[in-house]
């Protein structure tokens, strides 16, 4: 076997977001949102995976499994309840939650915006309104004032080109607004938010990591693809995976790259939201979605290519009940990643999603993300094999690979 050594100092590490495992978020908008029976089999959060309560056993799983970095969010809803009233309280227990995690040696990556927004703020409109860059900035200096001593790197928006697109064009996410107007206001405004963080983040925290973390793709041609499709492929390309990054360009520190799979055009402009990237020919996670590997070395060269900024995978992963693919996607993954990096691209970071099994938005809790098996009637933790491979991975910073045969040998 060959092994394929990553750069030293690489971080390795998992993800959560607050809403998805915490449990007890009642004062977002995804909270109404289940209430009114739009999640499959009228599921709704609940104490989703009890994180809230729970999160020191499982970070130090994710240390025993040799993971040293996590990417989590810090819940804008549970800390500012109402407009300018901050909760001391939770304050205080997610700095609880960010000691635990330096104690383990696991480095924090901080989320401020993973797709959940106060109540109050969706009353005023939202992501339409121009104000709501402004407010989203002023929680983005006081989460560099009380817990900028302890993190790693902030990412200011977790996908916003998603959250315009499934929120404000197609409907399917609140506020089930279905207009391309709202949508380009919402990201408009999601660009001008994550500017202005950018910057009372830096007020506050000159030295500071700042980045986002952005939808990342690729656009392949399906069998069935049409002439119009053909030509739609580089506009596709450039509105998902450009347009937003290079208004933004002078403020990012690095960026931070979610790869799951290929999409086509057709999928793009005339596709269920929730059936996810076509699997044409290629093997399909739970969720039907392709298990296209090569895209992420792709979205790493072609993204260094553009922008010459630092990099971080910050998520990568495949719902798979059964834990039959997660192990081959893992290796599949990080042998085309590490080819990426051996091309010259800067990738600093590789976060699998998701540490433990999840809410997962509009899907409910049947798609099984998590490295470690949640069973939500008990909350029992059960650790799956694949997640002891990704612990050899974390723990020998290397990936082992077949050597290549003679030539003519298969």
């Amino acid at each position: 076997m060959a092994v394929l050594r990553f750069p030293e100092g690489f971080y390795w590490g998992s993800g959560t977001s607050a809403h998805q495992v915490e449990g007890g978020n009642r004062h977002n908008d995804w909270w109404a949102f289940e209430q009114q029976g739009r999640i499959r089999d009228g599921e709704v959060a609940g104490e989703a995976a009890d994180w809230w309560h729970r999160y020191a056993a499982d970070l130090t799983l994710a240390a025993e499994l040799g993971q040293n970095a996590h990417k989590l969010s810090v819940e804008w809803s549970r800390i500012e309840k109402e407009p300018g009233v901050w909760d001391e309280g939770v304050i205080e227990h997610y700095r609880q939650m960010l000691s635990v995690m330096r104690n383990l040696g696991i480095a924090p990556f901080v989320v401020l915006h993973h797709f959940t927004n106060p109540l109050w703020l969706d009353a005023t409109g939202c992501w339409e309104n121009p104000d709501t860059p402004r407010r989203f900035a002023a929680f983005a200096r006081l989460a560099a004032e009380r817990f900028g001593d302890l993190v790693e790197a902030w990412i200011t928006i977790n996908e916003p080109m998603l959250l315009a697109a499934f929120g404000y064009v197609l409907g399917y996410w609140p506020p089930e607004r279905s207009s391309w107007a709202a949508g380009l206001r919402a990201a408009a405004n999601l660009m001008r938010a994550h500017r202005l963080a950018y910057a009372a983040i830096k007020d506050v925290l000159p030295a500071a990591s700042v980045g986002v973390a952005v939808n990342s793709t690729v656009f392949e041609l399906s069998s069935r693809s049409s002439f119009l499709e053909r030509l739609l492929v580089a506009p596709a390309d450039w509105m998902a995976n450009q347009w937003f990054l290079d208004r933004i360009r002078s403020q990012l520190d690095f960026i931070g790259l979610q790869y799951y799979s290929r999409t086509t055009v057709r999928q793009l402009f005339f596709g269920d939201p929730a059936g996810g990237p076509l699997g044409d020919d290629l093997p399909v996670s739970d969720l039907g979605w392709a298990i296209y590997p090569q895209g992420l070395h792709d979205v790493c060269r072609r993204t260094w290519h553009r922008y010459r900024l630092p990099m971080h995978v910050t998520e990568n992963g495949i719902a798979d009940h059964a834990d039959l693919q997660r192990k081959l996607f893992l290796h599949d993954h990080l042998r085309c990643l590490h080819e990426a990096i051996a091309g010259g691209a800067d990738v600093r970071g590789y976060f699998h999603w998701s540490l433990v099994d999840n809410f997962e938005w509009r899907e409910g809790f049947s798609p099984r993300f998590g490295l470690i098996e949640v069973d939500y009637a008990t909350q029992a933790r059960t650790v799956r094999d694949s997640a002891r491979y990704y612990a050899t991975v974390c723990r020998g910073n290397a990936i082992e690979v077949p050597e290549p045969g003679p030539p003519g040998l298969p």
